[in-house]
């Protein structure tokens, strides 16, 4: 898996290019974010919220709960012992990951899921997971700077999965021809920041959130948390480094996007040696 190039590198034929902004400016029909899934995160948001509550509230879907059990006994968490109930899985993992993994499984079943594309998504899918298990180590070694680290680096490229459905749907109306593979790469590179950012939204993500994925490939024109920013491109071209087998540590190549992130002397060699322990959170949460 390797970088893509820049937005805007390739042409898109004009009457796809017109009925994609048309849609991006109308009536954009967006996954819904699932009720139970809905309450998940907001319950792992809330300080005051049980265990045993949340507990209860995540039976009712039996994916997530399955995602959770399997998350907290996977290589990333090493548990001495076998996990076998919910509740102890959720103790192991924490409330914040709970909420991650409700976000995730989520995704992967609403947004991720485009008959005919299963192998493209797959990839993206791996992507968009191993930018966000990044985030979230450059968050920790930066103390923090980054709220909701995991969250912005899994959605930064959801726009890509959105575009191509958006493209599948003008096809099946017949607004546009038959589009090739290679168009529609093309059509997702170059709109995925903008329907990115408008599904953030729509799922009242936080406006930092929809700043991040309209801006990951441009830190430096971002007037809104920038530094957040810089973090995000530099976790989506550490993800591509880390996904690309027979790469080491040599063979990662520095961006002038990734400048915006201070870090410490020897903090980049920290985090290409945390690449096993990110492909095992992406194995488990895949």
């Amino acid at each position: 898996m390797t970088l893509p190039t820049s937005p805007g590198g390739a042409e898109l034929p004009v009457p796809l290019k017109d009925a994609l902004r048309a849609r991006l400016e109308g009536e954009l029909v967006l996954p819904l974010l699932p009720d139970t899934a809905a309450r998940v995160i907001a319950a792992c948001q809330n300080e005051s919220s049980e265990v045993e509550e949340l507990n209860e509230l995540i039976k009712r879907d039996p994916s997530l709960a399955a995602h959770i059990l399997r998350i907290a006994n996977s290589a990333a968490y090493a548990p001495r012992v076998p996990i076998l109930t919910l509740q102890q899985a959720i103790g192991r993992v924490g409330l914040a990951t709970v909420g991650d993994i409700a976000v995730a499984v989520a995704l992967k079943e609403r947004v991720f899921s485009v008959p005919g594309h299963q192998a493209r998504l797959h990839d993206l899918w791996q992507h968009s997971l191993a930018t966000a298990c990044y985030a979230k180590e450059i968050s920790v070694l930066l103390r923090g700077d980054l709220e909701s680290a995991f969250l912005c680096g899994l959605l930064h490229d959801v726009g890509m999965a959105i575009t191509l459905q958006v493209v599948c749907d003008l096809e099946r109306e017949r607004v546009v021809p038959t589009v090739l593979s290679a168009t529609l790469e093309a059509a997702m590179l170059e709109f995925h920041c903008e329907f990115g950012a408008k599904f953030a939204e729509a799922w009242r993500l936080g406006p930092w959130i929809s700043a991040v994925i309209r801006h990951h490939h441009e830190p430096a024109g971002a007037r809104f948390r920038p530094d957040e920013i810089g973090i995000i491109a530099l976790a989506d071209g550490l993800a591509y480094w880390a996904l690309e087998a027979g790469k080491t540590e040599e063979d990662f190549q520095a961006e002038p996007r990734f400048g915006f992130v201070r870090l410490h002397e020897g903090g980049l060699k920290m985090l290409l040696r945390k690449r096993e322990l990110v492909l095992q959170q992406v194995a488990a949460l895949a």
